[in-house]
């Protein structure tokens, strides 16, 4: 790659971003220097295009380019292009002009016309063509750069030739560029954590050492929302402990982060709280501070509550007042002792006179409430004030509203001591069953954000998840933080489901206009896994085009899943609006996976020398007609994954059930997982659930498609259903064995193996049950990696991992004894036991799934055909007498 000042090779690529992120200034150059702003470069190749040949006398091709956020490009900054340029005449050899110019190559940046390269040779090869890219152009909002190169020949389109520039992948932007803070904002989200830009999104999920079921839960949705949002992003783990260590050793933090938990367990979002970059911060609380009123009231009711300040230091306190926010349709009645309401303010005020230590004071408050509210939780909130208006404690009830008949009576208290934190915004406290999201700029990296999911507890830490992984909260936030009093779920999951009929509209597509000489469009839809299509399957293309064209040599192709279905003749009849009627042969249709439709153009005009009345437009209101057969009965099949665990759009039936206490390791696992999930899901809403062990009843445990994550000997639901497993493992432990005859298959100790098994759940015949395991933590990652980033390899009801290998087995289909021999097989390091016991075959059990498919059997299980023993015995005889012969020869070439 070619380089200019002070542009580093794309060696050391990603180096150069760590290095350009920390802000260090380059190395001195002269006596007095000036730091030098970061410079990079990239290929075309790297960002992922190959090489491309435009044919005169025009032709075009786009790139897209996404700078990262924080990115403002200084002057300097430029695109090299590497190109070829070829032309001959192929009319007379006296007829043949002499030629000083060829035509132009032109770029384009974002619309605009940047520069011209005129080609006055008719053999080019690698000239040095450099496009400066203007910071006014590119220093906008827009995220999304295009760059257009254009082969405009058309002063000898009528000479007859063959002409065509060749542009190189190698061809490459150089960026010189200042560092600017990212713009914090709830509203953008998933940026500035997803960029597209030049290096991988990268995001590190921050909990507690020991994260709860609750929080875990919350960033399970979270994440899964990740994976619905964006395609790529890198999700990994870890515990605040260990981030923390990572930081006090020097560490430089390069991913994005998302952080979650309570302050109170969550030591991070204390350690961002003392760097004074939270939008809502903490506070440690002062004085006792309780609530005490209704559990339960009906609309009109009257409301009291009573409030207790409590001098929990050694001195006397002074110049206090104590604000108390109204729920809402709540109005005051009356308070005790008097207190101060501004006109049409939602808050009252009351004056606390000097209070010496460990003395108390109480505050009643009346309130009516109106009659026409539904059923609805009211929120009573109270905040203690210094002198100068800054919060010291915070106290909140709730009291549900209903309008039938009150489940819950007498009094609830909330008692707020002297000891923990609270959240405030402003010279207010925030309620404390207020979940918190707050996005800021990493103090640590301005070119990274931090992204804190928190609340005073587990309840208010599940609402600010949920409003992340609900779609429909986060574009409604704006700035830098959002206080989330209540998420409201849909009160009926959302199952998709494809019609019999179905427009490219429908699936998300607008009208696609294909231009130049040769385009190709691809769309794609989804086909259920208990669909069969039928030979009536077909696609209604509604089309338009252009009247230009040289109707004998233009043409449009269409493929299914990549084979040629269809070639499509044009003609005055279909410019004005074609229509054709195109069969979808069932056999290349995959079911229970994406299928693809692509269109190819082969677009001549009339007159070649007419470039833009090249166009060809696929109409959305095309129509799939899918007729079909359904299933009721089909295989339970890792094949089909991620069916049937993406069936439902919101994820609301899957539930992932980790070990009791999770490491990082293993929730990291989980996240991963969740995220490739909500890409397959894509559903608005996500909320898998999260179980830790095996606390949960069976009859809860049959609502729910269930992932197991983790070694066997650590994750008590894994050692439950051991027995039904395709593979089992060895009581109480993370090995396995086979058993054939008196020989045992065991696996070495050192051997790593990651192991994915499919079965019906055992608590509920309609739901499945997926084992993520293996024999070491490595193997487990091995496993999750085989599921998130090659399913296409899963296969059967057993997939063995083994290093960058895996090998599928559907164990079914198998006698015991085939198991075995098969698992044996491979993975060759099995060792070969013999046991002097009577030979029993105790062989790993194969449970029948309601979804299988019946299939035959072979030998019974433990049998020995008859022909085995003289087979044996014939062939070792022909081997003594090959050695025989092999013998006497020698013997005889010696004599």
């Amino acid at each position: 790659m070619k380089k200019s000042r002070p542009i580093l090779s794309m060696g050391c690529l990603f180096i150069l971003l760590a290095v350009a992120a920390s802000g260090n200034p380059a190395p001195a150059l002269s006596q007095e220097p000036e730091p030098l702003p970061p410079g990079f470069q990239i290929t075309l190749a790297e960002l992922g295009y190959g090489e491309k040949t435009l044919h005169s006398p025009y032709d075009a091709i786009e790139y897209t380019l996404r700078l990262p956020e924080g990115w403002e490009l200084r002057e300097g900054s430029f695109f090299e292009l590497d190109f070829d340029y070829a032309y001959n005449y192929i009319g007379t050899l006296e007829a043949q002009p002499a030629l000083s110019f060829f035509g132009d190559a032109i770029i384009v940046v974002d619309g605009y016309r940047q520069q011209t390269f005129s080609i006055r040779e008719a053999t080019l090869e690698h000239p040095r063509f450099l496009v400066g890219l203007s910071p006014d152009l590119i220093n906008t909002d827009r995220r999304v750069h295009t760059i257009e190169v254009i082969l405009d020949a058309g002063h000898i389109c009528r000479i007859p030739h063959v002409a065509s520039l060749t542009i190189h992948p190698t061809s490459f932007f150089s960026f010189i560029y200042d560092h600017v803070p990212l713009v914090p904002d709830l509203s953008r989200y998933p940026y500035p954590f997803y960029q597209r830009a030049f290096e991988p999104d990268q995001v590190r999920f921050v909990l507690p050492a020991q994260p709860t079921e609750t929080e875990l839960t919350g960033a399970v949705g979270v994440a899964a929302k990740l994976g619905d949002l964006t395609y790529g992003m890198v999700i990994s783990g870890t515990s605040d402990l260990e981030l923390i260590e990572r930081l006090e050793a020097g560490d430089a933090l390069r991913e994005h982060l998302i952080v979650i938990g309570q302050p109170e367990t969550n030591d991070f979002i204390l350690r961002l709280n003392r760097a004074n970059v939270l939008p809502v911060p903490l506070r440690a609380r002062q004085f006792g501070l309780s609530t005490r009123g209704p559990a339960t009231v009906a609309p009109g009711d009257t409301l009291t509550y009573t409030l207790t300040l409590t001098n929990t230091t050694w001195y006397t306190a002074s110049s206090l007042s104590l604000v108390n926010a109204l729920p809402a349709h709540a109005h005051l009645m009356s308070c005790s002792p008097v207190c101060a309401q501004e006109a049409e303010s939602r808050e009252i005020v009351w004056a606390v006179p000097p209070l010496r230590a460990g003395e108390s004071l109480k505050y009643t408050l009346s309130l009516s409430l109106s009659e026409i509210i539904t059923d609805t939780v009211l929120e009573n909130t109270a905040t203690l004030l210094d002198a100068v208006s800054g919060p010291l404690n915070v106290s909140t009830l709730t009291t549900t509203v209903s309008t039938t008949s009150l489940v819950e009576s007498g009094l609830r208290a909330s008692v707020s001591t002297d000891e923990g934190y609270f959240f405030y915004q402003g010279k207010r406290a925030v309620p404390e069953n207020d979940g918190v999201v707050q996005e800021i700029v990493s103090p640590w990296d301005q070119a990274r954000a931090i992204l804190v999911i928190t609340g005073l507890s587990d309840e208010a830490v599940h609402k600010a998840a949920q409003a992340m992984s609900f779609e429909s909260r986060f574009p409604g936030m704006v700035g830098q933080f959002a206080l989330v009093r209540e998420v409201r779920a849909p009160s009926v999951s959302r199952t998709e489901s494809l019609g019999n009929s179905v427009t490219f509209a429908e699936l998300g597509y607008e009208d696609r206009v294909l231009e130049g000489f040769s385009q190709e469009s691809i769309y794609y839809f989804d086909i259920p896994i208990g669909w069969r299509l039928t030979e009536a399957t077909t696609l209604d293309l509604h089309f338009s085009h252009s009247s230009l064209f040289n109707y004998n040599i233009s043409y449009l192709d269409v493929s299914f899943n990549s084979e040629p279905i269809a070639t499509i003749a044009l003609s005055d009849e279909t410019s004005l609006g074609g229509e054709r009627s195109i069969e979808l042969p069932p056999s290349l249709a995959h079911s229970g996976t994406r299928n693809r439709i692509s269109f190819q153009t082969t677009l001549h005009t009339l007159d070649e020398c007419v470039y833009k009345g090249r166009w060809l437009r696929i109409s959305n209101t095309s129509r799939l007609n899918l007729d079909h057969d359904e299933q009721e009965e089909y295989a339970l099949e890792l094949d089909f994954y991620p069916h049937p665990l993406d069936g439902q759009s919101d994820l609301a039936d899957v539930l992932f059930v980790l070990p009791p206490k999770p490491q990082f390791g293993e929730w990291d696992l989980a996240l991963r997982l969740a995220s490739a999930l909500g890409e397959a899901a894509g559903g608005p809403d996500l909320v898998p659930a999260v179980a830790l062990g095996d606390t949960w009843p069976e009859t809860k445990l049959a609502d729910y498609h269930i992932i197991t994550i983790g070694r066997p000997s650590r994750n008590p639901v894994l050692q439950q259903v051991n027995e039904q497993l395709p593979q089992p493992f060895l009581r109480g432990s993370d090995e396995i064995e086979q058993q054939l005859d008196n020989v045992v298959f065991r696996l070495p100790s050192d051997l790593s193996l990651g192991i994915v098994q499919l079965i019906t759940s055992p608590w509920n015949t309609e739901r499945a049950f997926m084992a993520v395991t293996g024999t070491t933590d490595e193997g487990v990652k091995r496993a999750v990696d085989l599921v998130t980033e090659q399913y296409w390899d899963l296969r059967g009801n057993l997939v063995l991992v083994k290093g960058e290998e895996s090998r599928a087995i559907d164990t079914r289909g198998l006698t015991d004894s085939g198991v075995a021999l098969t698992i044996a097989t491979a993975v060759p390091e099995m060792s070969q036991v013999t046991v002097t016991s009577t030979p029993t075959s105790t062989l790993t059990p194969t449970p029948a799934s309601q979804f299988s498919i019946p299939t035959s059997h072979g030998d019974e299980e433990g049998s020995r055909p008859a022909w085995v023993a003289p087979l044996v015995v014939g062939t070792g005889l022909v081997i003594i007498i090959i050695f025989a012969i092999a013998f006497w020869q020698a013997r005889r070439k010696r004599a």
